[in-house]
């Protein structure tokens, strides 16, 4: 069996070398069975995750255990079909492995047991799985695989290990990134993110490829246009990448699509693709043919954004914007936020929510909204603090316990129940949508015990909300909620009242693709703000504003009643 002292010295040099490789942008070495291994700079591509792991085979006269151990940390090592992995293995398992069926992410290297001849156990606590498309999940379990080896020549070779391969979290964090595939949203002008995480090296792209191919998650595609069937795959496995250039070849099924269909469907590939080592372009071919064909422009369908990064910002009765990172005035007000001014002329309010010049706003007499008319209108009996609107123009809110939109242009209304065997006997105290549409997230309190989901949204031929649907948990918390929001790409962040002992509020974020984090704010909270991707949670506590970002918190010195990102 592995002594103890032999497993910290492995997990300790990872730690240490960690640092430096993400210092310096070189070279570092992590430890295997019997010679270290090397994770080199990728490329310098400011997408890139930065590092690909070059592993090494095994030494001669490995022991079992030695052999498992080297074999788990060269599963990292991605080139040739982790061509080196498989030197690990009996020619017959090497043929019939399947790495990329999961990960799993450990907290460190795994105990390894020989408690039999030929066969080695490996046990360790699992915090997350990664599955073959690529959707990240978090896990709290214990880990528990087995492992048999028979002599090839005189050395040991695996003859038998489960699919997928097992990652510590230090090397999943240098060498794996998240990526959002794009899929386009009912409307048609707008793109709806799907996160997934994907590791570097040379079949990168192809794993993007086929995990856009095999379509989005349950909780996205309720949100999205169905533009390809599942019969659309690839027809030559790998995709290949030179010079900025991914060349895909599709199957015959692609040209069944009409030339919209198939531009949009060019366009979220581009789009999917461009976050991988500086691709800005793909060829598409189709029995060897090349299909060329325009993509549409980003001025015509873009992922929800913001702008100049102006904010606008609610103290009392009056609007101001603000730079969002100096926090600084911006005056005169921006033109497009003047009518959000007058619409709100005379009237506090607890929550702000601007995207593509309509507004959402909840106030004492119910939610406020505007739409591309300019006139305001108010749902009266809305008693939540939270109101959100989408680039759709979809404001959203709750009454009496019920989730409840409206158009914000026709004033039509109306409520959507959750499924009662998602909900159980629990009731809804908060929601916020997502800022493309497609997605709403929802707290569930039942008791002290709150539980919090992902619905996809499914809209009518009107465009109307009609069901929410394929709910995603993202897990669950206990207090009381006082405020929620949709954040970056696929994150729902919610605030718990203060305990009493401390003073000081709960931020949970969560994620439907990726690690939650949690942090802690001084006083009660009564509104987070959303941010696009990568950028920081904002939080409203006692009128004062302070950023979360990884679970690190900063104050910004601004006071605030309610604030909001302003959407395109």
């Amino acid at each position: 069996m592995m002594s103890g002292p032999k497993r910290v010295l492995v997990g300790l040099v990872a730690a240490v070398l960690l640092p430096v490789a993400l210092l310096l942008g070189g070279c570092v070495r992590l430890p295997d069975s019997g010679s270290p291994q090397r994770v080199v700079d990728s490329g310098g591509s400011e997408n890139s995750s930065g590092y690909v792991v070059n592993a090494s085979g095994p030494a001669d006269g490995a022991s079992p255990i030695e052999v498992i151990n080297g074999f788990i940390l060269a599963s990292a090592d991605t080139r040739g079909s982790h061509s080196v992995a498989r030197e690990f293995l009996t020619d017959g398992l090497a043929a019939s492995w399947q790495p990329d069926a999961q990960v799993q992410v450990l907290d460190s290297m795994p105990d390894l047991d020989d408690h039999d001849s030929g066969h080695v156990e490996a046990t360790g606590a699992l915090q997350a799985t990664v599955d073959a498309v690529g959707v990240y999940r978090e896990q709290a379990s214990r880990l528990k695989q087995e492992y048999s080896l028979v002599q090839v020549n005189g050395q040991w070779r695996i003859s038998s290990a489960p699919d997928g391969v097992l990652m510590t979290r230090a090397s999943f964090d240098l060498v794996f990134r998240a990526a959002r595939l794009a899929y386009l949203s009912t409307s048609g002008d707008t793109l709806v993110p799907d996160v997934r995480w994907f590791q570097a090296g040379d079949q990168t792209a192809t794993r993007l490829v086929k995990a856009f191919l095999s379509g989005p998650v349950p909780t996205v595609q309720a949100g999205v246009q169905q533009l390809i069937g599942s019969d659309l795959h690839l027809a030559v496995e790998a995709v290949g990448v030179s010079s900025g250039v991914a060349s895909i070849s599709l199957s015959g099924e692609f040209l069944s699509l009409d030339e919209l269909h198939q531009r949009q469907v060019k366009t979220l590939l581009v789009r999917s693709l461009e976050q991988v080592d500086d691709i800005h372009e793909v060829s598409l071919t189709v029995n060897n043919l090349r299909i060329d064909l325009p993509t549409i422009p980003t001025a015509e369908i873009d992922f929800p954004h913001t702008q100049n990064g102006v904010v606008l910002g609610s103290e009392g009765e009056s609007l101001q914007a603000m730079d969002g990172q100096s926090w600084q005035p911006v005056d005169p007000l921006p033109s497009e936020l003047q009518p959000v001014r007058s619409a709100l002329t005379d009237t506090s309010v607890s929550s702000l929510s601007v995207a593509r010049g309509r507004l959402a706003a909840a106030a004492a007499d119910g939610m406020h909204y505007m739409g591309d008319d300019q006139n305001a209108r108010v749902l009266s009996g809305t008693a939540s603090g939270v109101a959100s609107i989408d680039v759709v123009g979809t404001a959203w809110t709750l009454r009496d316990g019920q989730i409840v939109w409206v158009d914000a242009n026709s004033g039509v209304s109306g409520a959507l129940p959750l499924p009662a065997d998602v909900v159980g006997t629990g009731a809804v105290v908060a929601t916020a949508a997502a800022a493309d549409g497609a997605r709403v997230g929802v707290a569930v309190a039942e008791g002290q015990s709150i539980r919090l989901l992902a619905f996809g949204v499914r809209r009518d031929a009107t465009g109307h909300p009609a069901e929410l649907t394929a709910a995603t948990e993202l897990g669950q918390a206990s207090g009381t909620v006082t405020a929620l929001t949709w954040n970056a790409d696929d994150q729902v962040a919610v605030a718990l009242a203060p305990e009493s002992s401390t003073g000081e509020s709960t931020i949970l974020v969560r994620s439907m693709s990726g690690r939650g984090t949690q942090a802690t704010v001084h006083g009660h909270v009564t509104q987070l703000v959303g941010a696009p991707r990568d950028g920081q949670l904002r939080v409203v506590s006692d009128d004062r504003l302070f950023s979360v970002q990884s679970g690190s918190v900063t104050e910004l010195g601004v006071r605030v009643s309610a604030l909001t990102t302003i959407w395109h």
